[in-house]
């Protein structure tokens, strides 16, 4: 595999092993249960037919919603004896780290079967925008509130990439957990309650350049631009919990749970620095009593929408 853009073995297993902590079995498990019980449903006809068939991925990090996706269809072409059906997969993420460990990530999860790849590290926007290719199945995992015109990105995979038994699923944050009601640009979000990061994930992810005035993250409702268009358009809630009651401990366990979580380097930090990044990190949790003890969850409260042209 090559390490190119992440200088070294060791820098690349570094750079994965975040994530793989961060993307951890309640994360990976939620997304494959919307993508088993919705999802593949509504795919499944043209998933079968003779043709090849045609995955966008926009903007897919390290590529762990696509492993789960790819596993499921792996899992499918295996029952219906389509083994040799022909899978075209097409990723886009500005982050070069993110798509080496992309690549390992889904070379890994379609062993045995026919699968075509195509990895580019280019800009979300400017990559759909200069797009004239049509695909059957577009999605979005936790992308689109951090372009800067997620609508018009929309309109252009909707009119001019999507086949007409085509599907765009989007994976976005619910408004209460964003804290904003508008799926406007930053600076008027902020307005509403929302401290969204300025300047887009594209522009800091492929340049490295401080961030932009405009764009930044923000509260998309992805049914609010559908209606707007008379795109059909299906909604439903993915509210996943991640139990990071080990967090709460002040062992060296719990420090490395929290650490993780809150993308902190430890090694930058005094003992008393570290204490007090885990206990404001256990302070935002969600607290429950479970069966007598008390357990800390990370709500990741998402909305899922399917826009389809049918």
């Amino acid at each position: 595999m090559a390490v190119s853009d992440l200088g070294t073995e060791k820098e690349y297993h570094d750079f994965k092993c975040q994530f793989d902590a961060n993307y951890a079995t309640s994360v990976v498990e939620g997304h494959k249960e919307w993508m088993e019980k919705r999802l593949i449903s509504e795919i499944g006809k043209a998933f079968k037919e003779s043709k090849p068939y045609k995955i966008l991925s926009v903007g897919s990090g390290t590529g762990y919603p696509d492993q789960g996706l790819l596993e499921l269809l792996a899992k499918i072409a295996k029952e219906e004896g389509l083994e040799k059906r022909k899978i075209v997969y097409t990723v886009s993420e500005p982050d070069p780290k993110a798509v080496e460990v992309c690549k390992g990530n889904l070379e890994a999860a379609t062993k045995g079967l026919d699968f075509e790849f195509k990895f580019d590290v280019a800009p979300s926007e400017k990559y759909i925008e200069a797009l004239e290719e049509e695909f059957d199945l577009i999605h979005f995992v936790h992308v689109l509130s951090w372009l800067k015109d997620p609508e018009s990105i929309l309109a252009k995979c909707y009119y001019k990439l999507l086949t007409k038994d085509g599907l765009i699923a989007v994976v976005e944050f619910n408004k209460e957990y964003m804290g904003g009601e508008c799926h406007c640009e930053g600076e008027e979000c902020a307005k509403e309650g929302m401290e969204g990061t300025q300047g887009s994930k594209d522009e800091r992810d492929s340049d490295g350049a401080e961030e932009k005035e405009q764009g930044g993250l923000m509260c998309v409702e992805v049914d609010v631009i559908a209606k707007k268009y008379g795109w059909n358009c299906k909604k439903f809630a993915n509210d996943l919990k991640i139990d990071l009651s080990e967090a709460s401990k002040p062992t060296d366990a719990g420090r490395a749970v929290a650490f993780v979580w809150m993308h902190a380097d430890p090694s930058s930090m005094n003992d008393e620095e570290k204490e007090k990044n885990r206990t404001d990190l256990v302070a935002s949790l969600t607290k429950e009593e479970i069966n007598g003890d008390i357990k800390y969850f990370y709500a990741l409260n998402e909305m899922i929408y399917f826009l389809t042209k049918g």
